[in-house]
């Protein structure tokens, strides 16, 4: 899976720079003044559209239909994506001034609350803790298809995605951040430039991939929340720390990273295991077909013996058969055994991999699993 490169953000931020060649040193380096996009509605009289969205939850599958403005939409399509500012910019301050106007965009308020109406209605009906409701929040997100877009490189705005259906590891951040801290939640972007990469955070307990106090939340795919990138699979990998952008004025605490924790864990070292498991088969493998051949030879021996009434000759060979017989048999025991544990942990992977969306589920399974 492709990300699209971020870099291009800064070309964009350099659009407008007019102003710093003719009014030089007006500011100090690492200021400057911004202008960043911004949705200019025309109309308070919103145009709803009914979408559907499906996505795995739990175990089950579930379904929702927000409304969405279509004016805001329109809008939001036809704003344009760069900013313009003058003076001496510090690189990681435009970064976050521009990610925040995507983000923390007024006209989004009524798509996210859009969003959230049917999100909590599930949240309600089956009382769900605040971090099984970011779990639903994040999946949701995740389940949107993923689209590089190479031709379109500038972000969406968060109605853009919901009504296109569609995104890439931007326009699925942006969502994602800005959903979770409109209900509530500490959130933050992060943006990996040298990995040309972006992801969500939420502020949380310590995690495996944890920066300045927010959990890695992957987009691009279903994954758990504090799992690094690419830890479970896809094709993300990040090698670089990250621009941490704190979006909106959420306060809730994502605590479920210890189960994430364990369960990254768990499928890693089950992973691990796999490749080690099968070498050794292998390797007992090949003991057993030539014990195989020496015991055949053996029969053969002590049928002749038998034959030429050879009687110290045949006991010989029956003992030695016998002793070549019970290291076949162990030989045979060590590797259904070893057969065992490489079923138990590829399942165990297949499992927790395939279940990321159903973090309580695949964590009770886990613990079940010596």
């Amino acid at each position: 899976m492709g990300v699209r490169p971020v870099l291009w953000v800064l070309l964009f931020l350099s659009v407008v720079l007019c102003m710093a060649i003719v009014v030089p040193g007006i500011l100090s380096p690492g200021t400057a003044q911004a202008r960043y996009p911004s949705v200019l509605v025309e109309t308070d009289t919103p145009n709803l559209e009914t979408v559907s969205f499906s996505f795995p939850y739990g175990t089950s599958i579930r379904t929702i239909d927000p409304s969405l403005d279509r004016t805001v939409f329109e809008a939001a399509a036809t704003t344009p994506k760069y900013a313009a500012f003058y003076g001496r910019p510090d690189e990681e301050m435009l970064l976050a001034g521009y990610y925040r106007s995507f983000v923390s965009d007024a006209a989004q308020e009524r798509v996210y609350e859009g969003a959230a109406i049917p999100l909590r209605e599930i949240r309600d009906r089956e009382h769900l803790t605040s971090d099984e409701y970011a779990d639903l929040i994040t999946v949701f997100v995740q389940s949107i298809p993923f689209d590089h877009a190479p031709d379109n490189p500038a972000p969406k705005f968060p109605v853009e995605t919901l009504l296109l259906g569609t995104g890439d590891c931007d326009d699925k951040t942006i969502l994602l951040a800005g959903l979770l801290a409109h209900e509530g939640y500490d959130a933050a972007i992060l943006v990996f430039p040298e990995d040309a990469h972006t992801a969500a955070g939420i502020r949380s307990d310590d995690a495996l991939a944890w920066y300045a106090g927010y959990a890695y939340t992957e987009t691009t795919e279903y994954s758990l929340i504090g799992l690094p990138a690419g830890a479970l699979g896809g094709d993300v990998t990040i090698t670089d720390s990250p621009v941490v952008i704190p979006v909106g004025e959420g306060t809730i605490l994502y605590h479920a990273t210890d189960e994430t924790t364990y369960l990254g864990r768990r499928a890693m070292d089950a992973g691990a295991a796999i490749p080690v498991l099968r070498s050794r088969m292998d390797d007992l493998e090949d003991e057993i077909l030539i014990w195989d051949t020496i015991l055949s030879a053996m029969q053969n021996a002590m049928t002749i013996a038998a034959t030429m009434g050879n009687g110290t000759a045949l006991k010989t060979t029956e003992e030695e058969y016998m002793a070549g017989l019970e290291e076949h048999r162990a030989l045979s025991q060590s590797y259904e055994s070893l057969r065992s544990e490489l079923n138990r942990n590829i399942f165990l992977h297949d499992y927790i991999v395939a279940n990321q969306h159903n973090r309580a589920g695949a964590y009770a399974y886990a613990q079940t699993i010596p």
